[in-house]
């Protein structure tokens, strides 16, 4: 009656479309804020053996951070490039660096413990890689296959990456508790890393060469599941089922040897319905005896790439419950045709290319014995993701409800001090399609605008629009708050760089002013207090909130024809599209002329094409007095460098 079970998962085995020719480049950041590959050392250095081989404490399962890594930089579809990628991989090791310890664990290494590096990574992409910022992070990915991912990253970097990408080992909405992730939509199930311990490929062992024919080990935690398995120990001799209170019932290498020797491998639900034996089962050649709940959408990988029902045994859900249950599922798969065993491990052993990264058997990260289908299987999971519907897509975490006493950052100042982020006429929303767009003025920001008129035309605010067209909403009240704490608004802005736009704003306001009437309004300026100045001589951070709230989108206006044009073809819900237009006739706004300096026409681009700026910025020390001036503004924005202007005023002086 139970082997009926077998066909199940059949049914979640649909499929997802993707391009034929699927060849998305993928760039992998090396810096070292991002890159943590150099902690391995410092692991091996603390425990005496490579972090993918440390079976102490189970710590190599969860390793697949560094498996997917070292994967992807031998990759066919890597790319050296960051402005041809379509995925951007950013190598944090977040279990290595936690010790993979659950409590406030930490690997000193180089002096930083793990929080002090998480926050450096964290600093880098929110205020030095644009790439990042382009689109959100919502083309980035990262694996933390541990269940303390979550608490190991912290609140902050919930916030920055929450459309984001990350592979985990139970994806939402089965257990979110593990990545703690805002956006349900954007978690991949990954595997855990199999045993290092268990037979290799060419180790893999007949069904006629296997003399154990069940197998558990593993702790009881309260679970009649798994108490209840210890009756087939009486009736079949030939198996072998530990079941302890505490200890694990054998030690690595031992487990190792029988589970590679076992015909079937029963997977009770543990703590959660996840669980490594399932990998190391596939590993070894055991068929997985498993329930049809743990083969749900969420526990275990690639659902629509893998039809588990070729190669696993599935069970009713209560088939662990009882003695009888157990042992009446165990007589049919004992008695189970010979043929049907063998057809069931034919297929496991073509699974495990997809289910499990690799081999080694010692500690040079430079002999991993890699399958690249596993990891080729986790791209096509975060491809899908980030394209089936929009890379802005969200489908947000009950926590939202309550956000604020859940996040350290995007929560509004006081109302008593929203005006040191706002003056009115900066911020546009499209409330139906919950978009902010911060537009400081000379930032080159006027094709967003246009976008946005565009697109509002067919809205139900078109009648309310008073300013040129747009719904421009003041910073306050308690709209406010929901679109500064929640992740399902997007926040975009368009920035400058500050040279330019300082001096392109004062030749715009006061066209007639000599070089040495500019020295003078720069050197009153940098005296005065913030809050003294002009409107469009704020510094671009000043606006919107950008100094307390994560954005999820800076366009440099620099870069303003590429990214633009990817920022609005990815934003959600069609905008476009569903107003009867086609892309390409809301996407033009990039290809104007006057994106060339337009705020000066034609003045503006000859003054910086060659050394004419020098007339107004003839000495070092006149930079140095604006880049004190915007510091917050080169600080937030770091892709914009002072000492660049020095080497130009060096070149031209000369």
């Amino acid at each position: 009656m139970f082997l009926f079970f077998v066909g199940f998962l059949s049914l979640f085995h649909v499929g997802f479309s993707l391009p034929r020719s699927y060849s998305p480049k993928i760039y992998i950041y090396e810096n070292r804020e991002l890159d943590w590959s150099y902690l391995l050392d410092c692991y091996k250095d603390k425990h005496g053996v490579a972090a993918w081989r440390d079976e102490e404490g189970e710590h190599s399962q969860n390793m697949a951070e560094v498996w997917v890594h070292q994967t992807l930089l031998k990759h066919n579809l890597r790319t050296y490039d960051p402005n041809e990628a379509d995925m951007f991989y950013i190598p944090l090791y977040i279990s290595v660096s936690s010790d993979v310890e659950p409590m406030a664990g930490s690997l000193m290494c180089d002096g930083l413990t793990h929080m002090e590096r998480m926050g450096r990574a964290l600093d880098y992409l929110s205020k030095e890689s644009k790439y990042f910022k382009n689109l959100g992070g919502s083309d980035h990915f990262l694996v933390c296959a541990w269940w303390r991912c979550g608490a190991a990253m912290g609140n902050r970097a919930r916030v920055l990456f929450s459309r984001s990408v990350i592979g985990i080992n139970e994806s939402p909405p089965v257990n979110n508790m593990w990545a703690r992730w805002e956006c349900k939509n954007r978690v991949v199930t990954v595997p855990y890393v199999s045993s290092t311990h268990i037979t290799a490929e060419k180790d893999w062992k007949r069904t006629d060469e296997r003399d154990i024919s069940f197998f558990f080990a593993g702790r009881v935690r309260g679970r009649k599941e798994r108490e209840n398995m210890a009756v087939l120990g009486s009736i079949y001799p030939d198996s072998i089922v530990g079941v302890t209170e505490w200890n694990w019932t054998e030690e690595p290498g031992i487990y190792g040897d029988h589970i590679s020797s076992s015909q079937f491998c029963l997977m009770p639900r543990g703590d959660t319905n996840s669980s490594r034996r399932f990998f190391d089962a596939v590993s070894s050649g055991c068929i997985p005896v498993i329930t049809n709940h743990q083969l749900g959408l969420g526990n275990v990988p690639f659902p629509t790439q893998l039809n588990y029902s070729d190669f696993v045994i599935t069970v009713p859900d209560d088939a662990f419950l009882t003695e009888e249950s157990v042992e009446l599922f165990a007589e049919d798969l004992y008695n189970m045709d010979h043929s049907l065993i063998e057809e069931k491990r034919d297929n496991l052993y073509e699974a495990r290319k997809s289910l499990v990264y690799g081999y080694s058997y010692n500690d040079n990260v430079d002999d991993l014995a890699i399958i690249k289908g596993t990891v080729n299987k986790i791209l096509k999971e975060v491809y899908h993701i980030m394209n089936s519907f929009s890379k802005w897509e969200c489908d947000p975490i009950e926590w939202w409800e309550h956000a604020a006493s859940y996040l350290d950052v995007s929560i509004p100042p006081p109302l008593d001090k929203v005006s040191d982020w706002a003056l009115g006429s900066e911020s546009i929303v499209i409330r139906e399609e919950r978009l902010f767009t911060c537009t400081p003025p000379f930032t080159g920001s006027r094709p967003m605008r246009d976008f946005l008129r565009k697109v509002q035309q067919g809205s139900s605010w078109e009648i309310k629009n008073y300013h040129g067209g747009l719904d421009i909403v003041r910073l306050e009240g308690p709209e406010l708050f929901d679109i500064y704490s929640r992740v399902g608004w997007v926040k975009m802005s368009m920035v400058k760089d500050p040279i330019v736009r300082f001096l392109s704003t004062f030749l715009k306001r006061y066209p007639k002013k000599s070089p040495e009437e500019f020295s003078k309004f720069l050197e009153d300026l940098y005296y005065m207090e913030e809050k003294l100045y002009e409107y469009d001589f704020r510094p671009m951070v000043s606006f919107c909130g950008m100094r307390y709230a994560n954005f999820e989108s800076i366009i440099p206006f620099e870069d303003v024809h590429t990214n633009g044009k990817k920022l609005l073809e990815s934003l959600p819900n069609d905008l476009w599209e569903k107003n009867g237009k086609k892309w390409k006739d809301g996407l033009d706004v990039f290809e104007y002329d006057y994106l060339e300096y337009s705020s000066m026409g034609n003045k503006e681009s000859d003054i910086f094409d060659d050394c004419k700026w020098v007339e107004y910025l003839s000495s070092g020390h006149l930079l140095w007095q604006i880049s004190e001036i915007y510091k917050e503004d080169y600080d937030h924005f770091r892709w914009y460098n002072i000492e660049e202007w020095y080497t130009k005023l060096e070149k031209c002086t000369s």
